[in-house]
């Protein structure tokens, strides 16, 4: 089984609580208007993802690619 690693993305910790968040992978991208929300569905993915502040401007917050 193939595992997750850090790719990128300025982290959570200046990321609003409140806000426009986005979650992507490959097949499904979500919205939510709160990041604790979003954080916990975000992590509850095995698979590649990123997760997208668009408050003011898309910004990266964290992305997980598999090992190669």
């Amino acid at each position: 089984m193939k595992k997750l690693i850090y790719y990128g993305g300025e982290g959570f910790y200046f990321a609003p609580k409140n806000g426009l968040f986005e979650i992507r992978t490959n097949f499904v991208t979500k919205k939510f208007t709160n990041c604790v929300k979003a954080m916990k569905y975000y992590y509850s993915l095995n698979e590649e993802k990123s997760f997208w502040n668009l408050t003011n401007f898309p910004e990266l917050i964290d992305c997980r690619v598999y090992e190669k």
